[in-house]
């Protein structure tokens, strides 16, 4: 188990990896108690996975800002030939709005909030797309 949020095991996120991923396993870093990457080698390259949990609504746009900072910088660090992957709770509920169709998959639901509004917007910003909600 990869986990970020120290030694009490209280907060932060995680990665639980089986055998026989736990060989292809190349590196790892915590990033934050919201953040984590971890990197695994493959036939033909690596794969990048992140793990995040996301402010909720209610947080502080402070609070929302470095989540959404450090994921970025997260992204870029990536490279380039990685295959990436996010895995995460983003306490959003982006339905699918104008614009946008680019990003999120044929299957959503909710209400837009900010958080959604943040998601589509990071998305938008690395290219990155998901399929549904």
């Amino acid at each position: 188990m990869l986990h970020s949020g120290g030694e009490n095991l209280t907060n932060g996120v995680a990665l639980i990896i089986r055998s026989p991923l736990d060989s292809a396993l190349v590196s790892w870093r915590p990033i934050s108690d919201r953040l984590l990457v971890a990197r695994f080698a493959h036939r033909h390259g690596h794969l990048s996975v992140i793990v995040c949990y996301a402010p909720t609504e209610l947080a502080e746009d402070s609070t929302k800002d470095t989540f959404y900072n450090q994921l970025s910088a997260v992204t870029q660090s990536i490279p380039p030939h990685d295959i990436m992957t996010i895995l995460g709770d983003f306490n959003a509920s982006p339905d699918i709005p104008d614009g946008y169709a680019d990003i999120i998959g044929p299957f959503s639901s909710g209400t837009r909030n900010d958080n959604s509004e943040r998601l589509l917007s990071f998305c938008g910003m690395h290219g990155l797309l998901f399929p549904g909600t």
